[in-house]
């Protein structure tokens, strides 16, 4: 892992804080008209955003506002391992990060939950040729 900013504390509080927004997720209904929330851009991450790859729930302040982000167990080596709410634009209050990063955690959820995302990390190394990053899978299962 490459947690430079965040504390052995904030992992642990953040453990406690993706547990109960995991379980608020589980109780989020939907129908058979649900449309998986649209990404604004796709991100490297993608592959290894998914449920069971999330290790906490990180909400903190930073400058002058608060910022939830989530950090992620497994990522391939020198990757980023946590994404979230963009630093430049924090949130006024913890508890509007702290909804923000439930929100995240939900729409996951329920896009893994429909089938539209997997529900395990991609399980191989990806491929970098020039500036592009391509995923190839031989069993089809991811």
């Amino acid at each position: 892992m490459t947690l430079a900013h965040i504390t052995d504390e904030e992992i642990d509080r953040g453990r406690t804080t993706l547990k109960k927004a995991k379980k608020a997720a589980r109780k989020q209904p939907f129908g058979p008209d649900f449309s998986p929330a649209a990404r604004s851009e796709p991100t490297i991450l993608d592959p290894y955003t998914c449920i069971s790859n999330m290790l906490a729930l990180i909400i903190r302040k930073e400058n002058d506002g608060w910022v939830a982000e989530i950090v992620l167990k497994e990522v391939p080596e020198g990757w980023p391992d946590v994404f979230g709410t963009p630093s430049r634009s924090p949130f006024a209050s913890a508890e509007a990060a702290r909804r923000d990063g439930f929100r995240m955690v939900n729409e996951q959820y329920q896009m893994e939950r429909a089938g539209h995302a997997p529900k395990t990390p991609f399980p191989g190394k990806p491929f970098i040729v020039g500036n592009r990053v391509m995923f190839a899978t031989y069993n089809g299962t991811w």
